[in-house]
């Protein structure tokens, strides 16, 4: 139970400093939603200078085989990311911002695993300019289906 409460406080941190202030606004344009987020997971990891990576993402890869319990709870939380990013992608796509071929639920999931390798890899290689790379090139796969205004 401890250790849950431990995991359920580093969500509720992540939750609160990182994803909400990025979707807070139902009203705010969905892919600066997204760009937003992608900004402060660069910025976090800037202002940690590389270390650490992503306290769900370590958990995930020592925790997933051996305990089901932890497993579960850390699935939720990338199925939460990725359900926020697929609904304003969704979003985008209602509003006409983004092309009819988006797929919102496949392009979340890719979004959410290639941060996540991006903070994997700035962990590794403690290079700011890998997670830099990553990002830009995560903003030009959103705007290649943003539809041009």
């Amino acid at each position: 139970e401890l250790g849950y409460a431990i995991l359920d406080q580093i969500v509720a941190g992540f939750v609160e400093r990182t994803l909400e202030p990025c979707f807070a606004d139902p009203t705010g344009a969905p892919l600066a939603q997204i760009r937003c987020f992608l900004d402060r997971i660069e910025q976090a990891q800037r202002d940690h200078k590389c270390m650490g990576g992503s306290a769900m993402g370590n958990l995930a890869s020592e925790l997933s085989d051996v305990h089901e319990g932890f497993r579960k709870r850390l699935a939720s939380v990338f199925t939460t990311w990725h359900a926020r990013f697929a609904e304003a992608l969704a979003e985008a796509k209602r509003r006409d911002e983004v092309v009819a071929a988006c797929e919102p639920d496949a392009t979340a999931r890719f979004v959410v695993a290639s941060l996540e390798g991006a903070i994997l890899l700035t962990k590794v290689t403690k290079d700011i300019g890998v997670m830099e790379q990553c990002v830009g090139e995560l903003k030009r796969y959103l705007a290649a289906y943003e539809v041009p205004a």
